[in-house]
């Protein structure tokens, strides 16, 4: 199966799930470190997507967020 994802996709769910865990906002009420961890690696899958990564192998990347 093959997927075509564009740039805009990653940014409209990278918009749509930091809504979700940004500490300040937190509609789900979670701990703010929780929030701020699962910001963290929000930021970091986004970037690696949007930028390529750098140094980053994709091997590691898809077992670190099971794609």
């Amino acid at each position: 199966m093959h997927f075509e994802i564009t740039k805009q996709d990653i940014q409209k769910a990278f918009r749509s799930k930091a809504k979700i865990y940004h500490p300040d906002l937190n509609p789900l009420e979670l701990p703010i470190k929780e929030c701020e961890y699962l910001m963290t690696e929000l930021v970091d899958a986004y970037e690696t997507l949007m930028i390529g990564g750098g140094d980053n192998d994709d091997n590691d990347f898809i077992s670190k967020y099971q794609i």
